[in-house]
């Protein structure tokens, strides 16, 4: 602003945005450097034309010689109104003839309602030359003509944008209070809390209660405080004229609002127009988009407003809801109409909206918001409303509530063929594959392309149930006729978007890598919702396996969530697995190993082994890079036994890995090779028999290792060359660098004598093989501590402290479960079975003291 040469510059925002603290410090900075400078504060006194014109000419005589003004005379008391005007124009002509400079601050100019006052403002800017400058702070300028100086090339505004606080701002606020340590999450809780209103930070901590710890201080933070509902009443409310009071008031149930809605739930007119009144005046109420509609109140107004009609009109508030919630039914705003509907607790309205609506919601992935909607209604409300059950038959099974599931089909008894559909989709969530097998074969005779979607989902099924048991072309022909039926069907987006992964991941498994990625390309380009993250745990592990791990991250980060919130094992298991190893690669230890904890975790919540077992095993692997022998043979040996592991041998994401796998990995690495190499042999000939080409170059790799290190350097170096082929063809980087243990010798070697094989393609397999194996490919030993993430060491080290677990969680802004979690995976990762035998253990090994 110091810089700023515009003759106008204008704060205007509503109370307590800072703007007399800006213009303050603008004018210490200016007198710093002896500008010429005046400050006028205006209040309701000044509506006097006469009295406004004195203090113009007083503060303008200090810059420019205006002599004695007979409007400043005693003798002149009934001078007219025509004499006044006579001379605020030779006032403003001797400014206009002036080239002295000077900056005029006139704050509160919106305390001047007179329309003669507010003309001498006006004029006074329309004279000004180049170096002199009015600085004006007002909550609003609508009384102000300002339609004459929209145009100017010579003005400054700042807004409510400019002066409210951004995320840094209200960091370094709250940073400069002492003894106040508040987390990431909870500076961003408290600044959306305040919408960067400074007044409302200062308020806020004003009305804080030592007792309280600061996350919960956040949570309960609220407008209806003393300290706001006083500053409210005070300099909003109380100055404002009557009918516009109690139509704020009214509008207290609601955070949003349209001129449409209110004219509706309040039986009047003219609604929108009062709304961009209350814009215009910067009432805390704010247009959402240029010429929008709607209008959003201020989190913490919303709250005092909410109060002040509870204590006006108490049952309008229930009343006002209901008839909002009606009028955003009708619109089709189905979000909007539920909140409110439960807001009002009219359990009836709101179930007969979410049994219309919960389906289509659950078609586009939004499940757990119907988990919370359907979470809010009485139980008495789902009795005799069959579809509202199904909906929560298929919101269970997504969040893996399979108890809750069950009891929801079981009431859901209206359509048999989908309730059986339906069990079996429960099923396979659930991993019980001989269920949902008995429980599709019960309705697939009597389903047919004319059923559209419910005969695309038992097709699905069944091919998926095809493709676990081995047998590829009936999978193929089942996702075939899974076409026809949702073509016929209107809504058959998911259900294409679960065909085309299954397409790829048939291809895949077949060793049709460019295939397989192009299905899964297509499935993520027209998916949303649910599919649009199915589709990316196929991409993401597509993508990594090209050694793309830019695109690899981008699509891992952006879906992991919605993954584990919504979608089948499978897919949990690679979105976790890739993420995991993307981390890896990069160095990235302890977020890969939060990853695989993470997912491990998920394991035990949802009673699903496999994933654990994905997760120790993919543990394993990684251990024995680091060359930690002790972890990768611990992380294994659970699911070495047969069935362990609870894993049809078919499924997609043990393809890659599996505890089989894991077993010739160790056995080549810790073992004896001549063992591993027997045994691969004979399962590269089941691979072989079956079919499955993406596992037998897996097979493959791990066999020509183990051929190479036994003496029999022909037949690897025959059995590399084929592998390489195929993968050069393929681009396939990852599946060969993941089991890296004796592969960079023979890639060297290889590279010597090399003829068929694209040179790029090999330069990039060295590269990627050598990135992450520690030399001796598995010999060296790593500390119990270096198993540790460093969450898991603070922790660890508070509990040697003595520290219980609910206080251990609140010194580091976490939960008691997750507490629990870190102290389970500690005594894993050091073979102890409680928290005195890790701190002893780590004691003994001097990680502690």
């Amino acid at each position: 602003m110091i810089e700023d040469r515009n003759s106008l510059v204008t704060l205007v925002a509503p109370a307590g945005f800072g703007k007399t603290t800006v213009m303050r410090q603008f004018y210490d900075a200016l007198a710093r450097d002896e500008q010429p400078i005046a400050w006028l504060n205006l209040d309701s006194r000044d509506n006097d034309f006469t009295k406004l014109l004195s203090h113009l000419h007083r503060v303008l005589s200090h810059f420019i010689p205006l002599g004695t003004m007979a409007v400043l005379s005693a003798s002149n008391g009934k001078r007219t109104y025509a004499g006044h005007v006579h001379e605020a124009a030779q006032m403003f002509d001797a400014v206009a003839s002036s080239t002295a400079t000077f900056t005029l601050f006139v704050d509160d100019l919106d305390s001047v309602e007179s329309p003669r006052a507010i003309r001498l403002i006006h004029d006074l800017i329309s004279v000004l030359n180049p170096g002199q400058r009015v600085v004006i702070g007002a909550r609003s300028l609508r009384s102000l003509p300002l339609m004459s100086l929209a145009t100017w090339d010579r003005q400054t505004v700042l807004g409510v944008e400019a002066l409210r606080f951004d995320s840094a701002e209200t960091a370094r606020f709250l940073g400069c209070q002492r003894g106040f340590d508040l987390s990431d999450s909870d500076v961003e809780k408290f600044h959306a809390r305040t919408g960067g209103w400074p007044a409302g930070q200062r308020l806020a901590l004003m009305a804080r209660s030592p007792a309280l710890a600061p996350t919960a201080w956040i949570d309960g933070l609220s407008g209806r405080a003393p300290v706001f509902t006083s500053y409210f009443a005070g300099k909003v409310l109380g100055r404002l004229p009557q009918n516009l009071r109690r139509f704020l008031v009214s509008i207290g149930g609601f955070d949003r609002v349209s001129g449409a809605m209110c004219d509706h739930v309040f039986d009047r007119e003219g609604s929108h127009q009062i709304l961009a009144e209350m814009v215009e005046r910067n009432l805390f109420i704010s247009q959402v988009g240029v010429g929008a509609e709607w209008f959003a109140v201020h989190p913490l107004f919303h709250d005092f407003l909410k109060g002040e009609l509870r204590c006006v009109a108490p049952a309008a508030l229930a009343s006002v809801r209901r008839k909002a919630a009606q009028w955003f039914w009708s619109m089709g705003m189905i979000d909007e109409a539920i909140d409110h509907a439960l807001a009002a607790e009219d359990w009836t309205l709101a179930a007969n909206i979410i049994e219309e609506s919960a389906l289509a919601q659950i078609r586009v992935g939004l499940v757990q918001k119907v988990c919370c909607w359907m979470g809010r209604l009485p139980s008495g409300e789902f009795v005799s409303r069959p579809n509202l059950q199904r909906a929560r038959a298929y919101a269970m099974t997504a969040i893996y509530r399979f108890s809750e599931a069950r009891e929801a089909l079981a009431h859901s008894v209206e359509d048999e063929v989908e309730a059986h559909v339906q069990a079996a989709m429960l099923c396979e969530w659930n991993d019980r594959h001989d269920h949902a097998a008995a429980e599709i074969a019960k309705v697939a005779d009597r389903l047919s392309s004319g059923d559209g979607l419910m005969y695309s989902a038992c097709q699905i099924l069944r091919g998926n149930l095809a493709l676990i048991s081995g047998n590829f072309e009936a999978a193929r022909q089942l996702l075939d006729t899974a076409k026809v039926g949702y073509r016929k069907g209107r809504r058959g987006l998911l259900a294409s978007t679960f065909t085309l992964c299954f397409e790829g991941v048939l291809e895949m498994m077949q060793g049709h890598d460019k295939d397989g990625l192009e299905r899964f390309e297509k499935a993520f380009a027209q998916a949303s919702g649910v599919g649009a993250a199915l589709a990316a745990s196929y991409l993401a592990d597509a993508h990594y396996d090209r050694d793309d791990l830019v695109q690899a991250g981008a699509l891992a980060r952006r879906y992991l969530h919605q993954v584990r919130d919504g979608a089948p094992p499978d897919n949990i298991i690679l979105a976790y697995r890739t993420a995991a190893r993307i981390a890896f690669v990069a160095g990235d230890n302890s977020g890969s190993e939060e990853l695989l904890a993470e997912l491990s975790d998920l394991g035990d919540d949802r009673d699903l082994p496999r994933l654990k077992a994905s997760a120790w095993i993919e543990r394993s692997r990684q251990a024995l890079i680091l060359g930690n022998n002790c972890a990768a043979r611990k992380f294994s040996r659970p699911w070495m036994v047969e069935g362990a592991t609870g894993m049809p041998e078919y499924l997609y994401p043990q393809e890659i890995d599996d505890s089989q796998i894991a077993s010739f990995r160790l056995e080549l690495v810790l073992g004896d090779p001549e063992i591993a190499a027997t045994r691969l042999e004979e399962s590269l000939r089941q691979a072989r028999i079956s079919g499955r080409k993406r596992r037998e170059l897996r097979l493959k790799l791990l066999l020509a290792q183990a051929l190479a290190i036994t003496g029999k350097r022909g037949p690897a170096m025959r059995m590399l060359e084929e592998i390489l082929l195929v993968g050069s063809r393929n681009w396939m980087i990852r599946i060969f660098a993941d089991e890296p243990w004796h592969l960079s010798q023979l890639l060297d070697e290889f590279s010597r004598t090399n003829r068929f094989v694209n040179e790029t393609y090999l330069q990039h397999l060295k590269a990627a093989t050598a990135q992450r194996l520690c030399p001796g490919g598995g010999g060296v030993t790593v500390s119990p501590s270096e198993m540790l993430t460093a969450k898991e060491l603070e922790v660890i080290t508070l509990v040697a402290e003595g520290r219980a677990n609910k206080e251990i969680a609140n010194l580091l802004k976490i939960t008691d479960n997750t507490v629990e979690t870190h102290l389970r995976n500690i005594n894993q990762k050091l073979d102890t079975r409680k928290r005195t035998e890790a701190v002893a253990r780590l004691r003994e090994i001097g990680v502690l003291r």
